[in-house]
């Protein structure tokens, strides 16, 4: 059964965590945007709890605590007695340009293709039928990803890797374009979320198993990224 998102003002204490928090503290503009994530998901936390049994603790908390957990790099303790486990994961990343805001996450175990793979499946999810562009590293400029690209109407901006055996899968066509330099120089941008996602929460090393756990904990992470990325662009532009 599900609980119910109720907040508490005060435990043991005259003052209570409303009072506790400053009126400027950014959590504040955080928990306002989270707030209302969550009241969209509702939906589907009730189909997700039965109706009878006892109250569990609210989806919300948990979620908050998560988040919580992520912004303030809170590590379990329970990783202190876990073993590092030996088979890795490969967290993917797709970031608009404009804000640099995270808009599609994919986790693939890790092997010699599973960038492109999972750059390829974001790609494919895109919606709407305008032609994009994308940037990336050198890693993928090969004939299979930059074929794949153009079948799925995405102009691939990738940087050239001119010293791979029968050179470059992109050529002049590509990048003698004012874009291509723009999005040479943009997709940088998506270093910072991978630093914020490895320093800030903790995700260099993570303490769950299974592709499915992973992925999850790894988009809530860049979900939490991007909260933090949209209260400062409103403070940018206020």
């Amino acid at each position: 059964m599900r609980g119910k998102d109720e907040q508490q003002l005060d435990v043991f204490s005259y003052v209570s965590p409303e009072q506790r928090v400053p009126q400027d503290h950014p959590l504040r503009s955080l928990r306002a945007m989270t707030d209302e994530a969550l009241r969209d998901l509702q939906p589907r936390f009730n189909k997700l709890y039965a109706k009878t049994g006892r109250p569990s603790i609210a989806p919300e908390k948990l979620l908050r605590a998560l988040l919580l957990q992520a912004l303030y790099s809170v590590r379990s303790e329970r990783l202190l007695m876990g073993k590092e486990a030996k088979l890795s994961y490969n967290g993917n990343l797709l970031v608009e340009n404009r804000n640099g805001l995270i808009v599609n996450t994919e986790v693939f175990e890790a092997n010699g293709t599973a960038e492109r793979d999972a750059a390829l499946v974001m790609l494919e999810q895109i919606p709407g039928t305008k032609q994009v562009t994308v940037g990336g590293d050198k890693a993928y400029d090969t004939a299979d990803f930059v074929a794949e690209c153009r079948n799925l109407k995405v102009t691939p901006h990738v940087a050239q890797n001119l010293e791979r055996p029968g050179g470059s899968a992109i050529d002049a066509r590509t990048t003698q374009h004012a874009g291509y330099a723009i999005s040479q120089r943009k997709r940088k941008r998506i270093e910072e979320c991978f630093g914020w996602l490895k320093t800030i929460a903790l995700l260099r090393k993570v303490r769950h198993r299974g592709v499915f756990k992973v992925g999850w904990i790894f988009t809530f992470a860049a979900a939490a990224y991007n909260l933090v990325r949209m209260r400062n662009l409103a403070i940018q532009t206020a």
